[in-house]
């Protein structure tokens, strides 16, 4: 007997057989409420358990029928199915952005407090509506959309909205998504980097693949050899497969390229074809203007 089983048979007094019998197929819902779906919020689980306590009652007490129970069962359930769903998907998502999104970024935005509330409009209008449509119905990622570079100073909203859009996304159509910083990433790839070529080459590999690529801070790192090298890779693989990146730079254009060569002029070849990749898969947002 399962826990759901073994309580309503205590709590009505009835010998297995005569639940076996009469409750089956009530208690095999129950028993996926607890081993499927053992997320449920708590008080849809409750309602779903006193409302089959009272079923069985009524069955036993020979208040309803056998019949009339399983067809008023099969309206809960269908009734109800949309809100259990509901439950799940909400769950998930919750680990999901916990897993990927730091808290100053998780909660809702006001667009109205924003210093550049249009910049943000433009931010969660990628992806147009007929392009979500499309996504919902076919969860195979859609092919060379172009990404976002939001740019402007410190303190204007960049981050703030591209996550409440990655946010949105992962809502509703369960968009997956990577989100790091420029200087996690430049460590990333020197950590990897000096333990083998394997290692650095699937770290490269899983950043090439999702769906969607979030780099913020894309300006505040400078180019060596081997980062420049791999960097330069990411970009360029990413364009092959068309899937986009998504970015966020204080600097764009001819001072970005300076800021990466501040310390290694001999990869100014390398920056300019960086920079070039971000503006040729990138539509830029500028957050400094209305």
């Amino acid at each position: 007997m399962t826990e759901a089983e073994t309580m309503l048979a205590t709590m009505l007094k009835l010998d297995w057989n005569k639940m076996e019998e009469l409750f089956n197929p009530i208690c095999s819902y129950l028993y996926l409420l607890d081993k499927a779906v053992p997320q449920m919020e708590s008080h849809c689980r409750k309602g779903y358990y006193d409302e089959a306590t009272e079923l069985c009652k009524q069955i036993y007490a020979g208040t309803m029928s056998v019949e009339q129970a399983a067809a008023y069962w099969r309206e809960v359930v269908v009734s109800t199915k949309d809100e259990w769903y509901a439950s799940v998907q909400r769950h998930k998502h919750k680990e999901y952005i916990e897993d990927r999104v730091p808290v100053l970024y998780r909660e809702p935005i006001n667009p109205t407090l924003l210093p550049n509330p249009n910049a943000y409009q433009q931010v969660m209008n990628w992806m147009a509506p007929e392009i979500e449509a499309t996504y919902s119905v076919n969860p195979v990622p859609i092919k060379n959309l172009k990404g976002l570079i939001c740019i402007g100073k410190s303190g204007m909203g960049k981050t703030r909205s591209v996550y409440a859009r990655l946010i949105e996304l992962n809502f509703k159509h369960r968009f997956k998504f990577i989100a790091l910083s420029a200087v996690k990433l430049v460590d990333n790839i020197r950590t990897n980097a000096m333990i083998s070529q394997d290692e650095v080459n699937n770290y490269l590999k899983d950043l090439i693949i999702t769906n969607t690529l979030f780099i913020d801070d894309i300006n505040q790192i400078h180019l060596t050899p081997t980062v420049s090298r791999y960097l330069l890779q990411l970009f360029e693989q990413r364009a092959v497969y068309g899937k986009p990146i998504l970015l966020t730079s204080q600097l764009a254009g001819d001072d970005l390229i300076a800021r990466y060569v501040s310390k290694y002029p001999e990869l100014q070849t390398t920056a300019e074809a960086i920079v070039r990749r971000i503006r040729d898969f990138c539509t830029t947002i500028d957050f400094d203007h209305l």
